[in-house]
């Protein structure tokens, strides 16, 4: 079995294999997934593009998806999504919170979602890939990684977070095609677009048209 690609990362020589390949060894067990899980953009795959906006992280040929241990069905979610066979890990963080994760090593797969705009330390340059920007089940899953709903003497707030402000550019590009319009502010370094209550009624009416839609795209 030949590797598809040998490359180098954090000074040590790492392998990447192919996706129909489970090799098991005393150090480490390499599990199944679909590596060609985001090459057409249907809608379930443009919601897990926007979740992945949000809450993914690319890391050499890593991708991780990491959430607090009270989101654990996102997560196994996700694991369905890709046909995933192996184990969801969970941690505990400094401040004793726990979290569950899912790493995949994949070539095939970061280049993809690389290309669709799920990029290494995006943080502070996401920005939408064209295809994606007008795109609702898109918003949903960034609205649902990085989206508040609360409510202020029994009337609905709203607001999507982004270190990037090209980001939230965009975002609110899409809400105003909608008729949610908001407004645009920042604080230590975080972008907040927020929406009133009429505005937040419009724009969640967009985003999750029916329970059975949702439940669709997420399970």
């Amino acid at each position: 079995m030949k590797y598809l690609r040998k490359y180098e990362h954090k000074g040590k020589i790492r392998y990447v294999y192919p996706s129909c390949y489970k090799r098991k060894t005393e150090r480490k067990v390499d599990y199944l997934f679909d590596e060609d899980a985001f090459e057409v953009l249907t809608l379930i795959v443009r919601y897990w593009l926007g979740f992945l906006y949000a809450d993914g992280c690319i890391c050499g040929y890593d991708i991780q998806l990491k959430l607090a241990i009270i989101d654990r069905e996102h997560v196994e979610a996700f694991a369905y999504f890709l046909n995933y066979d192996g184990p969801i890990l969970e941690e505990r963080k400094k401040n004793g919170n726990k979290q569950v994760t899912i790493k995949i090593c994949s070539w095939k797969l970061a280049s993809r979602l690389m290309e669709l705009g799920v990029v290494p330390n995006k943080t502070f340059k996401v920005f939408a890939h064209p295809l994606l920007t007008m795109c609702v089940h898109f918003w949903r899953g960034v609205f649902d990684g990085d989206g508040s709903i609360w409510f202020v003497n029994g009337r609905p707030r709203s607001q999507l977070s982004s270190a990037s402000y090209k980001f939230i550019k965009q975002f609110e590009v899409f809400a105003d095609s909608l008729g949610a319009y908001g407004s645009l502010s920042c604080d230590r370094g975080c972008w907040r677009y927020c929406l009133r209550a009429a505005s937040t009624v419009t724009l969640l009416y967009y985003l999750y048209p029916t329970d059975e839609e949702i439940i669709a795209f997420v399970s």
